[in-house]
């Protein structure tokens, strides 16, 4: 059974592959924070659309997971960053290349914006039955 999933990211294509289950366990408890306040933000942005209340209370919720973001310290963040580019490959011709290797990027033209969707990509798949359980990433699209 292939554990793959492609995706597409500024005209290159990248695979995401499976985390160990130990890391599996690492990332979740180091995100754990950051989705629950992601249940919050839909929590109180659709109970503001479908009221139409005053959006302070979206903007509050907004906050919070700042908060959190700001929160995950500098290793807590870039463990969770460097485990998922771990299993990222890209295609290059017929083969395909690690996206991360020996402690760095092995492609100078990944920004912030390919580096944090493949890390989302990589979350979602590896870990997306576990928190959909809890609501916390069930319709993380939609948020």
């Amino acid at each position: 059974m292939d554990d793959t999933k492609e995706v597409a990211l500024n005209g290159h294509a990248y695979r995401v592959g499976r985390l160990a289950p130990m890391t599996q366990f690492h990332v979740a408890r180091r995100l754990a924070p950051v989705l629950l306040q992601v249940v919050n933000v839909k929590d109180l942005a659709g109970a503001a659309s479908a009221a139409k209340d005053d959006p302070t209370q979206a903007l509050a919720a907004l906050g919070g997971l700042a908060t959190a973001l700001r929160q995950l310290s500098d290793d807590d963040s870039e463990y969770i960053v460097n485990a998922c580019l771990d299993v990222v490959t890209r295609q290059q011709g017929e083969r395909w290349a690690r996206v991360r290797a020996t402690g760095g990027l092995m492609f100078q033209d990944i920004d912030l914006n390919v580096m944090l969707s493949l890390t989302y990509e990589v979350v979602v798949d590896n870990l997306g039955s576990f928190f959909q359980g809890n609501q916390l990433m069930s319709n993380s699209a939609e948020a």
